[in-house]
């Protein structure tokens, strides 16, 4: 027995020659490495079933298919394939392939696909091999049916050959027929109503017989019957009639039998060859049927849009079957059963299209003849093929809505969504990533993700995917498509299955969350800084006010001349360093807690830069000598406006950022200080040759506690720089590179106009004696202020505690009340508060080492008239006295 023949179509050998070794042992199986081998193939041998890769260099799977099915119309085919796709499934459903087998493909799937390639093609055959075989027989029956001949011509040539006067043959049953020439129909129906007459190959009557009256009225004396039979049944009989009575030999008998025994042959077969073009017929029209069907079901699944369904149904129902044929979706309202109605000469039907249980609207056809069962059955199965494509057309709709909702979703998003190759291929781009990168999708699409992101870090972050089988959230810089860098957070996660190992990106830029968060947490720190500086700074500002009040009252006291200069002198630094102490201290203050609003004066930043050089000069030149090193600072001045400003804080700006720079020149180098004029602005810069900063290091400079020095540095200098040109209203800026040096830009507002007030320092015998009641804890405190009173001729009396200070102020009568803050028992404001019910005409000052943030009309309202800081200078309490009490109040007393 022949085998079948199977043709492997497939460009890689490995796969080939595997099918080929699974195949061998039951079929006849040839192999071809491309499209145009397989078609030289097909164009001179049989094939059976083809198994066809899809994608093939040059000419792919789907043009071979349509070739194939072109050159040999019944040939299998089976898609052998690793990338299915919507198109390609809707091109195979098109050329009707016997199946699928995807990549890797067992033994069992192999054998289990062809198997049913082969009988599919059996079945496929069958059909079409029965028609050929109906019409072998019509034809045949035919040519025997004319040799045969009608009955009625043999029945007259028999009636001449023994000289019959009439003859006919008459059929009872589904085919009731009468034919005949001068033999009546009553005598026929007389012998057919004679059994006995029918049992016999032929019989002999005469008129004196059993018939004797219908033959006497049809003028007969003599007939001959020969019954038809069919089978093992009688349908009929031939009959021949004389006039005039004569006999007939037994030979003639037996010849008229045998005619009869050959007119009832022609009839069965004419009889046969009705049935069988009858049979023909509704196999043709089944086969039409089944056509249309195939044809309609084809377009159900080839397309998802259902006008073009619905209209190539109504098409093929129109080519193959029907006058007219239409599908109307009016849901339901014209019918919801089955009916049919003539119209004129043709038969209407309307079958109902139903839903899910709901009714749609209808299958409208228009038959010249009338339907047989088959074709209401087909018009069932066709509404409900309608029905299936409706819905899947409604799924796709659904579908493709939801897909458009989603792409949506993905390309409006705030952040950038990729999906990737597991290699690292970027398949798509949003427009957030567009605008995160700077890449167009067409620029970007195509390229491995390590064109934005480090290619280490890619690789092990996609290991980790992969292997966990979950998503991986992490930060990562980033680059732009101008190379600048960006901070990002990325959701790394598998597609899940069916996308063939696909990952999905969702990146976000936190650039700015990142600064927003470095900024809080300065924040933070400078709050935590603000914090532990104010106590430090209240009992610092205790410890500055015993020193600068005692070396101005021991200046007072000492004698003038040469003997007490360097006294003198040395008295003069110790109250230098006091003021600057006490400035140091509020600079501080400054710096956690903001600007406050203090009076500036005239600033020339050339002097400042002058001065600072000068006082750094042992940092810069004589330190690094004594190392064997040589530092050089190169200053250009230009000519530039005065600054609005503090001159002792623009020093420590220019001596932290000098010392800043010698620190950065660890092998010596040059550092250069400039001035220039910009418009409403002054700008100075610091630069160094130095080892420069890294992105990290600059992106940090500016935070508290940060340093690059380790355990020497407190990491306060440039923090605090950065707090004193804000509180001046200016602007700073670092520029650096490793390696190349760092320079420090800084922009000043330029002085418009100052209002200076004029504070005229009274002199030792300008006041009158008062008498004060002091509230303070601090004993070097307590002796400065005896130490004044003394001296002044003031009465002066000091308590240490609030309770103290409340009760005297109750029993005594005193001109003035000078309280600090911070003192035992009760609080300073505490004690204010009650000082205004025991004694409202008693103006108050408030002399403390801590910040008071509120206003002068708060603080007024709180019945205070000034508030002298610690440390003071003893000019200053006095003034502050003078104001709250007058002059002319002194003057009285």
């Amino acid at each position: 027995m022949e085998r079948p023949k199977v043709l492997v179509v497939d460009d890689e050998l490995g796969p080939r020659e595997s099918l080929r070794m699974i195949l061998n042992r039951q079929y006849d199986v040839a192999t071809a490495d491309s499209g145009p081998t397989a078609l030289e193939h097909l164009a001179s041998n049989p094939v059976d079933v083809m198994l066809l890769d899809i994608r093939m260099p040059g000419m792919d799977g789907m043009e071979v298919l349509r070739r194939a099915k072109h050159l040999r119309p019944d040939i299998e085919v089976v898609i052998v394939t690793a990338y299915a796709s919507l198109e390609t499934a809707q091109e195979a459903i098109h050329h009707e392939v016997a199946g699928y087998l995807v990549k890797p493909f067992g033994k069992e799937e192999v054998l289990e696909a062809v198997a049913k390639g082969l009988q599919r093609r059996v079945r496929s055959k069958r059909p079409k091999e029965e028609i050929r075989r109906l019409v072998e027989q019509m034809r045949a029956l035919s040519k025997v049916s004319s040799k045969v001949g009608v009955p009625l011509d043999a029945l007259r040539e028999a009636a001449r050959s023994v000289g019959a006067d009439g003859y006919a043959f008459y059929l009872w049953g589904p085919e009731a027929d009468f034919q005949g020439e001068g033999f009546p129909r009553f005598l026929a129906e007389a012998v057919a109503g004679r059994a006995s007459l029918l049992q016999k190959p032929w019989s002999h009557i005469d008129v004196e017989g059993p018939l004797r009256k219908e033959m006497e009225e049809a003028g007969l004396e003599v007939l001959v019957s020969v019954p038809l039979q069919m089978g093992e049944k009688v349908c009929g009989v031939v009959l021949w009639g004389w006039r005039k009575a004569q006999g007939l030999s037994p030979m003639e008998g037996e010849l008229l039998g045998a005619l009869g025994g050959q007119i009832a042959l022609g009839i069965t077969y004419r009889r046969m060859y009705r049935e069988l073009e009858h049979r023909t017929q509704e196999l043709r029209r089944r086969v039409l049927q089944l056509d249309l069907l195939r044809a309609i079901s084809t377009a159900v699944l080839r397309h998802l849009d259902l006008e073009t369904i619905l209209e190539e149904v109504s098409e093929n129902l129109m080519a193959g079957l029907y006058e007219e044929a239409r599908v109307v979706l009016d849901g339901g309202k014209t019918a919801r059963e089955a009916r049919e109605r003539p119209e004129g000469e043709s038969v209407q039907r309307l079958q109902p299209i139903w839903v899910n249980g709901q009714a749609v609207g209808h299958l409208e056809v228009r038959s010249s003849s009338p339907l047989e069962e088959g074709e209401r059955e087909l018009l069932t199965l066709l509404s409900e093929h309608i029905a299936i494509a409706i819905q899947n057309a409604r799924l796709y709709e659904e579908a493709r809505r939801s897909r458009a909702y989603l792409e949506s979703l993905v390309q409006n998003a705030g952040d950038a969504i990729l999906t990737l190759a597991p290699q690292g291929t970027i398949r798509s781009w949003n427009r957030a990533a567009e605008k995160i990168f700077g890449y167009r999708a067409e620029e970007i699409v195509g390229r491995p993700i390590w064109d934005l992101i480090p290619e280490k870090v890619w690789l092990r972050k996609r290991e980790r995917v992969l292997a966990d089988g979950g998503a991986s959230r992490f930060e990562v810089t980033g680059r732009r498509k101008d190379n600048s860098q960006i901070d990002l957070e990325i959701l790394l996660s598998p597609m899940g299955e069916g996308a063939g190992g696909d990952l999905s990106a969702i990146i976000r830029d936190v650039t700015e969350r990142n600064l927003l968060r470095e900024q809080l947490v300065q924040s933070e720190k400078q709050r935590a800084l603000g914090v532990l500086s104010g106590g430090i700074a209240h009992n610092f500002n205790n410890i500055l006010a015993g020193i600068l009040g005692y070396a101005q009252l021991l200046q007072m006291g000492l004698p003038d001349g040469e003997p007490f200069k360097k006294l003198r002198e040395g008295l003069k630094t110790i109250e230098r360093a006091a003021v600057e102490g006490a400035a140091i201290v509020r600079r501080l203050q400054d710096f956690t807690r903001g600007r406050p609003e203090r009076p500036f004066e005239a600033v020339d930043l050339n002097a400042v830069v002058r001065d600072a050089v000068a006082m750094t000069k042992p940092k810069w030149k004589h330190e690094p000598s004594s190392k064997g090193l040589h530092i050089e600072v190169r200053t250009e001045l230009g000519e530039i406006s005065s600054v609005h400003g503090s001159c002792s804080e623009l020093t420590e700006v220019l001596i932290n950022l000098i010392f800043n720079a010698v620190d950065a020149l660890p092998n010596g180098g040059e550092i250069r200080i400039r001035t220039w004029s910009e418009g409403a602005w002054v700008g100075l810069s610091v630069a160094d040759d130095g080892v420069g900063m890294s992105e990290e290091v600059k992106r940090r400079v500016f935070e508290p506690f940060f340093t690059t020095k380790g355990p020497k540095g407190l990491g306060l200098g440039l923090s605090v720089v950065q707090g004193i040109v804000a509180r001046h209203g200016g602007t700073i800026e670092v520029q650096s590179k490793e390696g190349r040096g760092t320079a420090f830009l800084m922009r000043f507002p330029v002085l418009h106009e100052i209002h200076p007030a004029s504070h005229p320092r009274p002199g030792w015998g300008e006041v009158c004696p008062i008498r004060m009641l002091v509230v303070e804890d601090d004993e070097g405190v307590q002796g400065v202020f005896r130490e004044i009173s003394r001296r002044m001729g003031h009465h002066v009396e000091v308590v240490p505690s609030g309770k103290d200070g409340l009760k005297r102020l109750s029993e005594g009568s005193f001109d003035v009340l000078i309280v600090d803050l911070s003192i035992p028992d009760i609080s300073g404001w505490e004690v204010i508060e009650k000082a205004k019910d025991a004694a409202p005409d008693v103006p108050i000052i408030l002399c403390t080492g801590w910040e008071v943030e509120k206003s002068p009309e708060h603080l007024q309202a709180q019945g205070i008239q000034a508030v002298v800081p610690k440390p003071f200078q003893i000019g200053d309490m006095l003034r502050a006295i003078e104001e709250v009490l007058g002059r002319d109040y002194i003057s009285k007393k």
